[in-house]
């Protein structure tokens, strides 16, 4: 009777070596890939939150304007100047929001004496075309501006086609601008030459 029931607790006891055995090996293979999840995990996170090259705005401009060929400088304060058919912009950057400051040298100058003529022209450019112009009210003059933001990230396709884009809807809002500024002009000295023939008239 009792090597029956030593048996019995013989066959109990490596039936329990064995299961736990099994779930030790079980839970160590868990752990296992656990820890390799993880470390993937790590790697995704650290991956996306370093910072590189291709995500900052100034790098980007860079790289953007020597395949285009421009040729460019940075002045004291860190603003590029960039030469660009001919024509001179000042461009700030901004790198946490990845935006570009444009700024055209101004393509204007008039008298104080033409600033409510030159205020009519602004409003009439601003309504029909992109980008913006500015103007500046000196003791001396009324200075012209053209300006603009521009968002470049390293998503932009053809990011030289983009902003060469920018760069030529500069030249077309400032010839804009210059024939606005001329036909204004003419019918203001044409009203004159009608006023002064009527006061004759009469």
């Amino acid at each position: 009777m009792m090597k029956i029931i030593l048996v019995i607790l013989v066959v109990l006891v490596s039936g329990l070596l064995a299961l736990l055995l099994i779930e030790a090996r079980r839970i160590k293979k868990s752990t296992k890939l656990t820890d390799e999840s993880l470390k993937t995990l790590d790697l995704k996170t650290e991956k996306q939150e370093s910072p590189s090259k291709c995500g900052c705005v100034s790098e980007i401009l860079l790289s953007v304007l020597d395949q285009m060929g421009c040729q460019y400088r940075r002045d004291e304060e860190g603003r590029f100047i960039i030469k660009y058919q001919g024509e001179y912009f000042k461009v700030c950057t901004e790198n946490k929001c990845l935006f570009l400051d444009i700024w055209q040298a101004s393509c204007y100058t008039g008298s104080l004496d033409e600033s409510d003529m030159l205020a009519d022209v602004i409003n009439t450019v601003n309504v029909n075309v992109y980008p913006k112009v500015l103007s500046v009210i000196t003791d001396e003059n009324v200075q012209l501006y053209i300006k603009t933001n521009v968002l470049l990230s390293a998503e932009v396709p053809n990011k030289e086609l983009f902003l060469s884009g920018v760069f030529k809807s500069f030249i077309t809002t400032t010839r804009y601008l210059l024939n606005t500024i001329e036909e204004k002009r003419l019918s203001l000295e044409l009203n004159k030459v009608g006023n002064t023939s009527n006061y004759h008239l009469n």
